[in-house]
């Protein structure tokens, strides 16, 4: 029996030797770690040395993926071919002070033969609350790089009274989000107005639990105190304002993040599949993080990398000027007094005979400064024609006037996007070449009814000058 002992035990010390130690970052509020042995996930986040992690251990359940990053290369038939850090040949690391420098190299698979190079930088500054990330693809493509999925944060477990939110339009709260089944991608800058996602719980139930005494939707503004949470925090800090998509998904227990980030094509269409160069580095900062407190919190520090953007530079409303500037460049940027007073906007239909007196009742109601979007009032049908909506209804200037008088500013709509492909001026002034284009070449249709609308490139000199030619 001796020689079986001796068997076994050498066998465990094998194993406990092999097991690679977790390569960390941390500092007074921050605690971040990767697995060495498995291509360097993220294994622990948490507000510092000792404290307990948002992250439980993904990589030996089935069916969960805690990669890092994953690869999306697009071929010409619209296949996508993803490569993630299990297809790296060998992968290290390089460690100075605060920053963290993750390597994978020889990244290929069959279809896409690369190699392809991955570089991953993290920095966490002193006594930050937030952790800084960047990302580098370099090498050999069989077909362009289209997508980056970057940071992917798997494995966010339950705290115990948990929220999480949403930056879809103006926010949306989730109430124990790791049983929202839903994957939620949302993309920026519509329907995402911001760019970052929150998530925070106490271990023990807050009280009262609204959700069970008024259901799902609830409508009151009363809600406990979770000053005393602890919440983790993804956010691109991008005030270029580039198109990318912020998603989440739950499995019932745990939750995972992360952000596809958009990679630019070489050319549109995408050539035929042969091998091309891929050289992209993420063009902003994306910032991991821990806080104490709830949306307030995550909000505060949304708003403190905001104000720092160009479109705060204006300063608040009140420091805005109240004369119309001369210059264009300070003209595009300007506010008109009255537009900032607004206190209701409403949206009302059809000729002035009929709204006129809707508009009136409205604004002897509410007694605040008043505008209203006003569709249908040319003599064409809805959804027709765009944008030429002239000849409008013989009574509209009178209604206009009329508004006015009563303190309300009438905006006649006008959808900004599209144009009527059966128009005159689209035939005429060679909308085509102005327009959104498919891989096909022609353009993105929208269909109303039996209407073809094209989507038209809102960066074009053409469709810029349709536009204030439209509003004149």
């Amino acid at each position: 029996m001796e020689p079986r002992f001796w068997c076994v035990v050498g066998m465990v010390a094998m194993q406990t030797a092999g097991v690679a130690a977790p390569v960390t970052l941390s500092n007074s509020a921050l605690a971040l770690a990767w697995d060495s042995g498995d291509n360097y996930a993220l294994v622990s986040v948490s507000q510092g040395q000792g404290r307990s992690s948002f992250l439980e251990s993904v990589g030996d359940v089935e069916g969960r993926d805690d990669s890092l990053w994953i690869l999306h290369f697009r071929q010409t038939d619209g296949t996508i071919c993803r490569l993630t850090p299990n297809n790296a040949s060998r992968s290290t690391h390089t460690q100075t002070g605060n920053q963290l420098v993750l390597n994978w190299h020889g990244i290929r698979s069959e279809s896409q033969p690369g190699p392809i190079s991955v570089s991953v930088d993290i920095t966490l500054p002193a006594a930050s609350r937030k952790s800084f990330w960047s990302i580098r693809v370099s090498g050999t493509g069989q077909a362009p790089l289209w997508q980056v999925d970057f940071p992917r944060v798997a494995g966010i477990r339950a705290l115990g009274d948990d929220q999480m939110c949403l930056p879809y339009f103006w926010g949306r709260l989730l109430r124990t989000p790791m049983r929202a089944s839903r994957r939620r991608v949302l993309a920026y800058p519509q329907p995402a107005a911001m760019q970052f996602l929150a998530y925070w719980g106490t271990p023990h139930t807050l009280s009262p639990p609204i959700e069970s005494l008024e259901g799902s939707t609830s409508e009151t503004g009363w809600s406990p105190d979770r000053s005393n949470a602890t919440g983790l925090y993804l956010v691109a800090e991008d005030g270029e304002a580039h198109y990318k998509r912020l998603a989440r998904d739950a499995d019932g227990t745990t939750m995972r993040w992360w952000i596809e980030n958009i990679a630019p094509v070489p050319e549109w269409p995408i050539g035929r599949d042969q091998p091309c160069t891929v050289n992209y580095t993420l063009p902003y900062p994306i910032a991991l993080g821990a806080f104490t407190g709830d949306y307030h919190e995550a909000a505060a520090m949304y708003h403190d990398w905001a104000q720092q953007q160009i479109w705060c530079r204006r300063g608040t409303v009140s420091q805005w000027p109240e004369q119309q500037p001369k210059t264009p460049e300070q003209l595009v940027t300007w506010t008109p007094p009255w537009f900032r007073n607004i206190g209701f906007w409403a949206k009302f239909y059809h000729e002035p005979a009929k709204i006129i007196p809707e508009w009136a009742a409205y604004r002897k109601w509410l007694r605040v400064p008043m505008a209203s979007h006003y569709y249908r009032y040319h003599v064409t049908r809805f959804n027709d024609n765009d944008p030429e909506h002239l000849p409008p209804d013989p009574y509209l200037l009178d209604g206009m006037r009329d508004a006015r008088e009563l303190g309300v500013a009438p905006l006649p709509y006008v959808l900004a996007t599209i144009w009527d492909t059966d128009t005159q001026s689209w035939i005429r002034e060679h909308g085509l070449p102005n327009s959104m284009k498919a891989e096909s070449g022609t353009f993105y249709p929208w269909k109303i009814g039996n209407e073809v609308f094209a989507w038209m490139c809102p960066a074009t000199e053409q469709w810029r000058a349709k536009m204030r030619e439209t509003c004149r």
